[in-house]
């Protein structure tokens, strides 16, 4: 009956990463043998690494093999992307709703235009809350990809929109609020966790202010309505009339493909 024996010569092993152990088989008749014995009596993990082959390298006499058993570390895999989004939205400042439903009192008008908080002729207007869709992304990167270059991509980047698709939003409807880092060691395998931050926003068409109508606001785009004061006979009153819409862009557009997070 053939039998494994280890050989204590030509180790060839790096420190917790890889081993090569030399065995000889005695009392093997074939390969076939050689092959049976060696995969049922060499141990599958040397020091918690996973025996990956075993290899005939001599036949030293009729029945006497020797083989080399090759051990090495599970391949090391990235750690996963995580995702995280909310949709608890930003706020805007409106000076017109959508609709007037009803009014009351001996002065109250239809004629406001929808104007919010008025007096004397004054638009105050308020904040609401908008849809906004929030999300981050958590990445990895080596410290070697952490250059001095690519922090300035991020910071050259923030508070940019993008200049064409991302994520599954079209250009100009993504803003990137800029990214967050962490890591732990010095290490030159330890990984920078890099947190990207960004938002989405929807761009409205046939928006109507006042007797202005076809009114279109791409999206992080800021909508400002000029308004003049004009006497209103029937109440006696000073109200606002929307005399021009102007769209204002805040954001320049960039290429979010900068990143190195995929788009």
């Amino acid at each position: 009956m053939a039998t494994v024996k280890e050989a204590w010569v030509n180790r060839n092993e790096v420190i917790d990463e890889s081993v090569e152990i030399t065995y000889y088989v005695i009392g093997a008749a074939d390969e076939d043998e050689v092959r049976t014995v060696c995969e049922a009596d060499i141990a599958e993990t040397y020091d918690g690494m996973p025996k990956r082959r075993t290899r005939i390298t001599a036949r030293l006499s009729e029945d006497t093999w020797a083989v080399i058993a090759y051990f090495t570390k599970d391949p090391w895999t990235w750690p996963d992307t995580r995702l995280s989004f909310d949709t608890t939205g930003g706020t805007e400042h409106i000076n017109c709703s959508r609709e007037v439903v009803s009014f009351w009192g001996p002065k109250g008008t239809a004629n406001r235009e929808n104007a919010i908080g008025v007096s004397n002729g004054h638009v105050k207007g308020i904040d609401i809350p908008v849809p906004i869709f929030k999300w981050s992304e958590t990445h990895y990167f080596s410290d070697a990809s952490i250059t001095d270059e690519y922090k300035a991509i991020l910071r050259n980047l923030t508070g940019r929109v993008n200049n064409d698709s991302f994520k599954g939003f079209d250009a100009g409807e993504v803003l990137f609020f800029g990214v967050s880092g962490t890591r732990n060691g010095d290490d030159s395998d330890d990984l920078w966790e890099l947190t990207f931050n960004f938002a989405s926003d929807e761009p409205e068409s046939d928006i109507t202010v006042g007797t202005i109508t076809g009114i279109s606001r791409p999206a992080w785009h800021y909508m400002d309505i000029e308004y003049e004061s004009t006497a209103d006979i029937p109440t006696s009153q000073l109200l606002p009339k929307a005399i021009a819409v102007y769209i204002h862009r805040l954001y320049k557009a960039k290429d979010f493909s900068d990143l190195g997070i995929g788009t």
